[in-house]
């Protein structure tokens, strides 16, 4: 990740920011003080396991968090990337799938994926700005 993260800073238009989205106030500055055209979000709590454990950590970060920055997208007018997750579909075994496949979230990480991504269609209707969703497969590994 450092590595791919030096690479990107050597384009003079990135900013990377380190910041943890549930702190509205630190992010509401960061767009205030910066003029952003696009944001891509890859922030995400993972851990199926850490869900059960810590539920609040778990929702604050994926879904409250998630809330502060399309709120700011919205506010500041700003083009969007989102992640999600094939864990959406829970244990569903049939392939291919596609957007319209039937949707099973069976722990805290997928519903609070498919949670993010309903909002964000939700939002994206009363939006002048675009979210786009990726949901990925098997991101880590060979």
């Amino acid at each position: 990740k450092l590595k791919r993260l030096n690479i990107l800073r050597k384009y003079e238009n990135f900013k990377f920011y380190n910041v943890d989205l549930v702190n509205k106030k630190k992010l509401n500055k960061i767009f205030k003080t910066n003029k952003i055209s696009t944001t891509i979000n890859f922030a995400v709590q993972a851990g199926v396991r850490y869900s059960y454990e810590y539920p609040r950590s778990y929702t604050d970060s994926n879904i409250i968090g998630f809330i502060n920055l399309i709120e700011l997208v919205r506010n500041y007018k700003i083009n969007t990337h989102i992640s999600s997750s094939s864990s959406v579909y829970g244990d569903e075994k049939s392939f291919p799938k596609s957007e319209k496949s039937e949707v099973y979230p069976i722990n805290l990480h997928s519903l609070s994926k498919l949670s993010n991504e309903y909002y964000a269609k939700s939002m994206s209707k009363s939006m002048i700005t675009n979210i786009i969703g990726l949901r990925f497969f098997t991101i880590y590994g060979p």
